[in-house]
């Protein structure tokens, strides 16, 4: 036990934070275990010579957070190095040495430490996350996190089977594909998100896919197609397709590339699957978003019935498009997202309640909480890692 200490001593030792997407998460998951490879060692805070913080720049309050954790890590004395979207997007304000997404070979290089890639992502992990992709070929007025990610870039199918195939054999229950943008998976090589699935579904062992985002744009390429994956055992029947608005007006101005008809088409070919959890993202308060534009949110909504609606105020962005329209008064948007948050809340609460009664198959994360093969939060008591049903009661 001594002589392990003393070895440790004279190793570089580190601590990783991360914010943000399940991106940034694989990202911080293939830095560290590229530095314990070559001999450096993961430890708390309070022990470590060295501190990455990984940060986020989607949103001005998650942005001022960070920065304001910066400034308190930069008083420790130690070894601060930030990474991830801010560095590209707001790089006055983050403390150097930064590195950006596209750059964490340079961080390696300035590491010294040898021979790193980018990898979809770390096997040994019950929970596998998989990058599939890195940027998007989206052009959204409000995002800046394409000056950090970039354009589109795949990483090839027999790469990510690869991963998934070593993440099985090493225990991995649940295998997450995430990206920027998952529909668009694949554009740059001549294939997308369909194809990759079915041949991850050819993987040997128990284990469920859950797939990430995907953008009604891309999505009605192949809606059909992954709908009929969506009812296959090792998927779970769960699906995130963000609208933003229900407002075409609005959805124009944002770029987004695609209308609410054409959205509402696709979630309607989605909710044949039986059981589905559909999840979608709503931004309030958008510059130019009248008031009867924001009626059709709320309609849009009252008619679709999502079981997950992630609201967010619209904040903007440094060199977006968006950042500079006249934005709406500050009490408008936060009056219009009490009522989005009251009238999302009472959809859930409500699609919930049609599963009192019903006995569901859940893969049990702890003794006590799972995901239903739909995706939806479980609190029943079952052996971690393994697969139950359960009779859901009020």
């Amino acid at each position: 036990m001594e002589g392990e200490r003393e070895r440790n001593e004279t190793r570089p030792t580190f601590y990783i934070e991360t914010y943000g997407c399940e991106a940034n998460r694989v990202d911080s998951e293939i830095i560290a275990d590229h530095l314990k490879r070559h001999g450096w060692v993961e430890t708390d805070l309070d022990s470590a010579e060295y501190v990455f913080v990984n940060t986020c720049g989607v949103k001005t309050p998650t942005e001022e957070k960070i920065v304001h954790r910066l400034s308190e890590l930069k008083k420790t004395g130690k070894k601060l190095i930030t990474l991830g979207c801010l560095v590209d997007i707001s790089p006055h304000r983050v403390p150097r040495p930064a590195f950006g997404p596209r750059d964490y070979d340079k961080l390696m290089e300035y590491l010294g430490v040898p021979g790193f890639r980018y990898a979809p992502g770390v096997p040994g992990n019950r929970i596998l996350r998989v990058n599939i992709s890195y940027g998007c070929l989206g052009r959204c007025s409000y995002c800046a996190t394409v000056m950090a990610r970039g354009r589109l870039r795949s990483f090839p199918p027999e790469e990510i089977v690869r991963v998934v195939e070593e993440g099985v054999r090493k225990g991995a229950k649940e295998v997450r594909l995430t990206a920027q943008d998952v529909g668009c998976y694949g554009y740059d090589l001549g294939t997308n998100i369909v194809d990759l699935l079915e041949r991850i579904l050819e993987v040997e062992g128990e284990f469920f896919v859950r797939v990430g985002m995907l953008n009604p744009r891309f999505l009605r390429d192949y809606a059909e197609n992954l709908a009929d994956l969506l009812r296959e055992e090792k998927v779970y029947s769960f699906a995130h397709v963000p609208v933003q608005s229900g407002s075409n007006r609005v959805l124009e101005l944002m770029n987004r590339g695609y209308t609410v008809e054409e959205f509402e088409e696709e979630v309607k070919v989605l909710r044949r699957v039986k059981d589905l959890t559909l999840a979608t993202d709503i931004i309030v308060g958008f510059p130019g978003e009248r008031e009867e534009d924001f009626l059709e949110t709320v309609d849009l909504i009252k008619r679709v019935r999502p079981d997950v609606t992630n609201v967010s105020r619209y904040w903007p962005r440094p060199g977006t498009p968006a950042s500079r329209m006249p934005p709406l008064p500050r009490e408008t948007v936060l009056e219009r997202s009490r009522e989005v948050h009251r009238i999302v809340a009472e959809i859930s609460r409500e699609n919930n309640e049609k599963y009192l009664g019903r006995e569901l198959k859940v893969l049990f994360y702890t003794e006590e909480f799972g995901k239903a093969m739909n995706y939806r939060s479980v609190y029943a008591r079952g052996v971690p890692w393994t697969v139950g049903r359960v009779k859901i009661v009020g």
